[in-house]
């Protein structure tokens, strides 16, 4: 299969699915453009051996969040793959950049889906100007290999890589080397990010002779954010170099304890450059926010200025409760990021935030419908 073109094209569904009925075959796939399109899944495959040359994808956007390649079974190996402004918006398109914001929020929008036990192989690529929730969702026992690639321009609300032993799992075997990041900006742990893990790992995370350059998060964790007390077990940076990185707190590092860091093989040199801001422990209470799975939307609007003001943020895999007293106007549920929302710390929590509570999902919903049978009656009455 090649010298395939796919121009100004929209479809909710996979453009190229490679099943088990092909599972004897060593597929390969050799030049393909997709741009200027929406596309579900790019690449979907289920057989033993993929190999991809020369694909190109630009001015392309994510139609319901699915990842752009997902590995169910085997292995995938890209050679020469180049994605540019893959899920962008222009500056003043409000409309493109609500549904950009509905998407990268949720954990399921990664480019690379690798299932367990699967592997995939990305070498003398470029990844740039891409707006998703992380690179990769990756499987128990599966492998993820990355050389000589350049990731640039980006913005990844759970860091390029993530670990996490949560659905959808993050939790398989990582290795980048020989590889450039450059200019990947987000609140927390820009490359790197450790959120749950609560089981004695198997798997490693290993960043060999990677140049991370003008990198930076609005807040914690300039590379790496961690709350996992395995994550030294987990997370290496060999023979790396950190040029204009920045952070409010953690140039580095912003993590939860000691046992908390990752193995920087340069970590003297890194303080003596960026100081004692370097690495930074959590003394600010920050919090993982309970995750809960999504209910169904509640439609309901509050117009009284006797109750306090019930604040949900939801995304499609995470959902989270906050309660804060105020005197409201014809306010209501919001479901996509704005002012009123938490939305931009999708995962974390501060515990000095003024009057905020987290409440169980079903306790919340009694709430609502109470709310909801109250403001009925002062209508009637």
């Amino acid at each position: 299969m090649k010298d395939i073109i796919v121009k100004d094209f929209s479809t909710n569904s996979t453009l190229i699915k490679i099943d088990d009925s092909c599972d004897e075959s060593n597929i390969s796939i050799d030049r393909v453009s997709v741009s200027d399109s929406t596309i579900d899944t790019l690449i979907e495959s289920e057989i033993l051996h993929l190999n991809v040359k020369d694909l190109t994808v630009e001015n392309t956007s994510s139609a319901h969040g699915s990842p752009l390649i997902n590995v169910k079974r085997g292995n995938v190996n890209f050679d020469n793959l180049k994605v540019y402004n893959y899920n962008g918006c222009a500056d003043n398109d409000n409309g493109c950049i609500n549904d950009q914001n509905e998407i990268i929020y949720d954990r399921k929008a990664v480019m690379f889906e690798v299932g367990e036990a699967c592997d995939l192989y990305i070498t003398n690529s470029f990844i740039g100007f891409v707006e998703m929730n992380s690179l990769l969702n990756y499987g128990i026992n599966s492998n993820v290999y990355i050389d000589n690639t350049d990731i640039k321009g980006s913005r990844f609300i759970n860091g390029v890589i993530s670990c996490t032993d949560a659905k959808p799992y993050r939790i398989g075997n990582v290795q980048i080397r020989n590889s450039r990041i450059n200019s990947i900006y987000n609140e927390y742990g820009t490359i790197m990010q450790v959120l749950t893990v609560d089981q004695p790992p198997t798997n490693k995370i290993l960043f060999d002779n990677v140049s991370i350059e003008n990198c930076g998060a609005q807040k914690y964790g300039g590379i790496l954010l961690s709350f996992s007390n395995y994550t030294s077990n987990i997370v290496s940076f060999k023979d790396c170099t950190f040029k204009d990185i920045s952070a409010i707190k953690g140039v580095i590092s912003y993590i939860q304890d000691k046992n908390s860091d990752a193995n920087f093989n340069n970590r003297d040199e890194l303080i003596e450059y960026y100081g004692d801001n370097a690495f930074a422990i959590n003394n600010d209470n920050l919090k993982l926010k309970k995750l809960f799975k999504k209910p169904e939307p509640l439609p309901v609007e509050i117009q009284t200025e006797l109750v306090t003001t019930i604040i949900i943020t939801a995304t499609e895999t995470n959902f989270y409760f906050e309660v804060e007293t105020s005197t409201p106007t014809n306010s209501e549920f919001p479901t996509s990021p704005s002012e009123n929302t938490t939305l931009s710390d999708p995962l974390l929590d501060n515990d000095n935030q003024s009057g905020a509570i987290k409440l169980d999902p079903k306790i919340s919903f009694i709430i609502n419908i109470t709310l909801l049978f109250i403001i009925i009656l002062s209508l009637l009455y």
